[in-house]
């Protein structure tokens, strides 16, 4: 990971080559996705964001952060076809968000498809003239409409507004070529195990605490006699 500046800036997500986005039965149009040339070769532009601080939006809320700090990391957890849970806000509402299992998986899709260009400074209305330009479909929440995804970014809004708990979808995309995908069932399958498992340690910390407690409560009363 490159020392991104704790300084303003703006950064651009790209699809490394021979990869794809997630794609699931719900995303009825598929994104158009245009090349910016860099090093004399295309990449696809997927999301474009000025910022006044790379350092905490690119590693802490974006490749380290949680839904709730990100809304790329939202929108692609939607696309993977995970199932939602309720959590809290600092507002004390409940919003959509996912399990910490979710949030690795959508770190490591990250992590294994995309790369970062970025510069130092900020110009607003160079960056609108981007996001005219590339249409990047991961720009979710923006100032202008867009002229070739706006089929996807419709079907993306009725992703992102399922109710909480809506039981996943399994997703496919390509990877260096290689096609992978998720399994919704085994997903949930994996959350419930781990549930479980929780549980289950709770309730042993819990038993041996109690015994414990009782114990020591034997050996004071008999050390008082």
């Amino acid at each position: 990971m490159p020392a991104f500046p704790d300084q303003p800036g703006t950064f651009v997500l790209l699809l490394k080559p021979h990869c794809t986005l997630p794609h699931n039965r719900r995303i009825e149009h598929r994104p158009v996705l245009h090349s910016m040339q860099i090093g004399g070769e295309g990449y696809k532009v997927l999301f474009i964001r000025e910022t006044e601080s790379l350092h905490e939006s690119i590693v802490h809320c974006l490749i380290n952060g949680m839904v709730h700090k990100c809304d790329v990391r939202k929108s692609l957890g939607f696309m993977l076809g995970f199932r939602t849970i309720g959590r809290k806000n600092i507002k004390g509402e409940t919003e959509a968000g996912f399990t910490a299992a979710n949030e690795y998986e959508i770190t490591d899709w990250l992590k294994k498809n995309t790369c970062l260009v970025f510069w130092m400074g900020v110009d607003h209305e160079k960056t609108l003239n981007l996001i005219r330009t590339y249409d990047p479909p991961l720009n979710y929440e923006r100032e202008i409409k867009s002229k070739d995804n706006a089929g996807f970014l419709a079907d993306l809004h009725s992703l992102r507004t399922r109710p909480i708990g809506e039981a996943g979808e399994s997703a496919s995309w390509y990877h260096n070529g290689k096609r992978h995908k998720t399994d919704a069932e085994q997903t949930m399958f994996l959350d419930q195990k781990k549930s479980r498992q929780d549980k289950d340690f709770w309730r042993s910390f819990v038993f041996a605490l109690s015994v414990a407690i009782v114990l020591l409560l034997v050996n004071l009363i008999l050390w008082s006699r």
